[in-house]
């Protein structure tokens, strides 16, 4: 399952929340998930329409290349 991603408030990064969606509507999710975040290590709240869903974002390709 794709994991739901959030901005940190505090460094601007785009950090995963330590949930995962089972589909890519995360309406269905309800509001306020309160997580620790991986960037500042400090506790943040979630909401849907703050988050996304990392199956449906554009990453980066990376080149195997060193």
């Amino acid at each position: 399952m794709p994991r739901i991603l959030t901005t940190c408030p505090t460094t601007g990064t785009l950090v995963p929340t330590g949930q995962r969606a089972p589909a890519f509507d995360l309406t269905t999710m309800g509001e306020g998930h309160a997580f620790r975040c991986p960037a500042c290590d400090k506790p943040h709240v979630w909401h849907a329409e703050d988050a996304v869903v990392e199956a449906q974002m554009s990453l980066p390709a990376y080149s195997s290349a060193a």
